[in-house]
């Protein structure tokens, strides 16, 4: 199986396309461990919104792939309501 050459686009070029639409392009982070709250979180996953400009924190209780998969569909619900 063969695949078509891509076209590599520096990285200044990507960075100067801003997003259309909310929701577009957000951009996270997990950020922890930190002291385990009250809940038993240690993590924070922390995510941007490039055109709403929203700013959107979540406390996780561990680096999994099943708490992070909540918070961005908590984001994507959430941004349903924002023009």
């Amino acid at each position: 199986m063969t695949f078509a050459p891509t076209r590599r686009v520096p990285v200044s070029e990507r960075a100067a396309e801003k997003a259309t639409t909310t929701g577009e392009r957000i951009i996270g982070d997990l950020t922890g461990p930190f002291p385990t709250a009250v809940r038993g979180e240690r993590m924070l996953f922390v995510c941007y919104d490039e055109k709403s400009e929203l700013l959107f924190a979540f406390p996780l209780a561990g680096k999994t792939p099943g708490g992070v998969k909540a918070a961005l569909s908590r984001i994507r619900l959430l941004l349903r309501y924002v023009r």
